[in-house]
Formats: structure tokens, sequence, C-alpha cells
């Protein structure tokens, strides 16, 4: 009869499930012929992006030398890549099944020159007009009213009709209440 192999941590076993050895130890024979479960889920750093960005995506278009379809991936769900890749403290790194192995992969490194290629092709910006005349004013401060501008003009397209893309700005109170349109 075969001996039975026993790791001492997880980083000794092999990457598959396979057989490494003669299993007629365990009385069930070769687990060859067993067919994997694949369970189709969304990526640990996904889950991890404040902005929902499909990373995975971006990272391989960009590997693939098509960083104008990256940079579209990315602005899908953000609309400030070169500034969310300076400024954004990127839980996506900490949540990185990659680190496992050796270390993280450089997500803001890659965010931010994408981003940045996006602002010197000003060309891959396509520019739209508001389908309504009314108009909505978003409050809030910088980055996160950029957002809300973002999901609004989503909104609009899935809609096929809503709120006009015309956002401007309040002005600040001296009083601290709410201003006048600025």
């Amino acid at each position: 009869m075969g001996e039975k192999i026993e790791f001492k941590n997880y980083k000794e076993m092999p990457i598959r499930a396979m057989s490494v050895s003669d299993m007629t130890w365990n009385l069930t024979g070769s687990w060859r012929n067993v067919r994997p479960y694949y369970d189709f889920k969304v990526s640990p750093c996904r889950v991890g992006c404040p902005a929902g960005e499909d990373i995975q995506k971006y990272i391989f278009l960009f590997i693939e030398d098509r960083a104008e379809e990256a940079w579209r991936t990315i602005i899908e769900m953000n609309p400030m890549p070169a500034v969310t890749g300076r400024v954004c403290f990127h839980p996506c790194m900490e949540k990185c099944t990659r680190k496992d192995f050796d270390q993280s992969i450089n997500i803001p490194g890659i965010e931010r020159a994408i981003g940045d290629l996006g602002l010197e092709n000003p060309g891959w910006m396509k520019k739209t007009k508001a389908s309504k005349k009314e108009k909505v004013a978003v409050v809030g401060r910088r980055p996160a009213r950029g957002q809300d501008q973002l999901q609004l003009l989503l909104l609009e397209r899935v809609q096929q009709q809503g709120a006009g893309s015309g956002v401007g700005r309040l002005r600040p109170d001296p009083a601290g209440g709410r201003g006048g349109r600025g």
C-alpha cells in the first residue's frame, strides 16, 4: 500500500487539486478524473474598491496595450482615475490575494498611469449634451460631487431620459449655510 503524504503548511501543497502520489492508502483510487468546480465570484480587489472599478479588466487591457479601452473601463465607475490613483487610500491592495504569494499588485500606480494617459489624449473623451432642460444641483465635497455627477449621467444613459448634465457649483455662504449659484 502507498504511503500517506502530509504537508506541513498550505505553501507545500500543489496549486491545483491533484494526486501527488499513490492514493491506494486512501482506498478511493486516483483523483485525476475529478473535474474542479468553478465558482465565479467578484474578485476581492473589486470588492475592496470604494468606486467599484473592474480592476482585473483594466489591468488586463493595459497589459495588452489597449490603454484607451482600459481608460474607458475605469471611467465607467470613476470619473477621475488620475486623481484617485494619487489620493485614494486603496483598500483594494489590502484585499489583493497576490500578497499571499509575494506582494500586492500596485493598483494605484496602474490606475494613475491610465488616468494620465486619458488626460494626455483628449480625443478619448466624448462630449455629451443634456437631454432635458431640467437641472440638478449636486452638493458635496469635490471627489464625492464628481462621483455623484457620474452616477447621474449613468442613470440618464440607462433611462434615456432624466436629469441634465449641466452641473454647477454653489458658492459657500459666509454664515455656513448654502450659498448662491457660482
